[in-house]
């Protein structure tokens, strides 16, 4: 595999357009007018998108841990939270003081009356939040919330994991049965007061998954990367749509997967083209921004003074990501990489 995996800028894009999209209420209206295209949405729809990019977040970490201790024999923990922290903080924080800003200034805005969206967002929380304080503008935060929760614990257990001689596959894999049977059992009963899919030991499911290909053996690789691999992944993708609605993670892992180690195919080219790479290259900052210029979902009501309308919001966004990304993202990036010696293997969300 080479030093920066190609082709993963461009999965980033199309995760991140399958949230806009979603929330521009191209599915919504799908379901109204074309009822039998709704199962589409398992494939290309915002959750989807989410959890491909939990997906990558689980594989990226997990591979540059590898590499770094195999290198050095042991995982230098303050330099890794520095370059999350660099990478995540600048964008969230301002995203947050804006929507502060909003809930102070009394305006009529998409936010949740009593505040406690505001303070779950600050906190790293979101994820853990009642539904009756989930909001249009601050919804999207509970991924952030999963991301950094697993960035306090993962590299920890790796570390004591490999110092110890125990075996990293098994521990990541118990993870990911726990998750699931959690998410069938146990949560059940408090999906009324909570979305529980999105609490950690359940979203963590797709985190471990990326986890588990990162720590795959060669000759699993080899299978993941070989054509039986791909039509493997196409055949869950193409059941997900009505039989099999929870294999349609396992089918894009599979996919992410063939693309890191098939660096010279035809696809990995595509995915590389300039235009979306660079969609994806600013893709956490269209995910933060798209909550504060589109909300949620496009339904607004007289009287409502944030956001604008969908149309207006989109522009916003086409115009404010970018320039998130050269003058607020970069800066902090040229620090990350100059200050830490992170690996060159891409940025995650």
């Amino acid at each position: 595999m080479t030093a920066r995996i190609h082709g993963l800028d461009g999965i980033r894009a199309l995760a991140v357009l399958s949230v806009v999209v979603t929330h521009l209420g191209a599915f919504t209206w799908l379901k109204e007018h074309h009822p039998a295209l709704d199962p589409l949405q398992r494939l290309l729809g915002s959750n989807t998108g989410v959890q491909t990019f939990f997906v990558l977040s689980g594989f990226l970490i997990t591979h540059l841990l590898t590499k770094e201790y195999a290198a050095a024999g042991t995982i230098n923990i303050r330099a890794f939270m520095a370059r999350r922290a660099l990478r995540i903080l600048p964008l969230y924080m301002a995203f947050m003081v804006a929507v502060t800003a909003l809930f102070l200034s009394d305006l009529n805005a998409m936010l949740s009356g009593d505040g406690r969206s505001l303070i779950h967002g600050w906190t790293f929380t979101y994820n853990l939040i009642p539904r009756s304080s989930i909001d249009g503008l601050t919804g999207h935060l509970w991924s952030l919330s999963v991301e950094e929760q697993f960035y306090l614990i993962w590299p920890f257990a790796f570390l004591a994991l490999m110092r110890r001689g125990r075996s990293v596959v098994a521990f990541a894999l118990i993870m990911f049965i726990v998750s699931y049977l959690t998410s069938l059992n146990i949560a059940r009963p408090l999906e009324a007061d909570f979305t529980v899919f999105r609490w950690p030991m359940i979203a963590g499911r797709d985190i471990a998954l990326g986890a588990l290909l990162a720590l795959a053996p060669p000759d699993i690789r080899r299978v993941i990367a070989s054509r039986a691999g791909l039509l493997l992944a196409a055949a869950l993708l193409a059941g997900s749509i009505y039989t099999w609605p929870n294999n349609t993670t396992i089918a894009y892992t599979l996919l992410i997967g063939w693309v890191a180690w098939n660096q010279r195919s035809t696809a990995v080219r595509v995915l590389s083209w300039r235009p979306l790479a660079y969609l994806g290259t600013i893709s956490y900052g269209i995910y933060m921004w798209q909550g504060f210029f589109l909300a949620t979902n496009p339904r607004r009501w007289e009287g409502l003074v944030w956001p604008l309308d969908p149309v207006i919001g989109l522009a916003l966004l086409a115009v404010v990501a970018p320039l998130s990304y050269a003058y607020l993202e970069k800066p902090f990036l040229r620090l990350k990489r100059r200050k830490t010696a992170a690996p060159n293997t891409g940025e995650l969300l």
